[in-house]
């Protein structure tokens, strides 16, 4: 007995068979058929999906590892900073550095000329520079709300402030700017 469908409906399957095919073997052979499609569509739709969970995941694996290197570039900004304040306070507390360089800089970065103005340091840095002489008009005075290090001159059209810190911290605004 052989079994053949003219025109079969959308979607429906033609079953052939032999003469000796029983009903069971048609339908045994049309579940398995049927499972095999499932299958393939199973894989092919799990094939599609993990294409598509693959690609957002190299995406934002590109994102984490931008952010990582923008994140490394400013922690290691910010390392060296602490380093270098840390350095430089040593230093600045046994002694070692040109402090009368830093005044005489200060002095003319002021603009005051030979006008008076007066030099405010730290007790310690007073003593330092109290020998040193310094153009006409400039005086020396210790200040105790003065940080070692760091300079303060009144002149008459205002204060200028040498400040180890703020130039620290300006260093690395310049260099966060560059990495940025």
């Amino acid at each position: 007995m052989n079994l053949t469908l003219k025109s079969p409906p959308t979607g429906a399957t033609v079953v052939t068979g032999d003469s000796g095919a029983g009903l069971s073997e048609v339908v045994e052979r049309l579940l398995s058929n049927s499972q095999q499609r499932g299958v393939e569509a199973g894989r092919a739709e799990a094939n599609a999906s993990s294409a598509q969970a693959l690609e957002a995941a190299g995406t934002r694996f590109d994102e984490l590892g931008e952010e990582a290197r923008a994140q490394v570039g400013e922690t290691a900004v910010t390392l060296a900073l602490e380093i270098a304040r840390h350095l430089l306070r040593v230093e600045v507390e046994a002694g070692r550095y040109d402090l009368e360089a830093v005044v005489r800089d200060a002095l003319k970065e002021s603009g005051t000329g030979r006008r008076n103005c007066t030099v405010h340091l730290n007790p310690k840095d007073f003593e330092r520079l109290s020998e040193v002489p310094f153009r006409t008009g400039t005086e020396l005075e210790p200040d105790v709300s003065v940080p070692v290090g760091n300079v303060h001159i009144t002149t008459p059209d205002g204060l200028l402030v040498r400040d180890l810190d703020r130039a620290i911290e300006a260093i690395g605004e310049r260099i966060l700017g560059d990495l940025r």
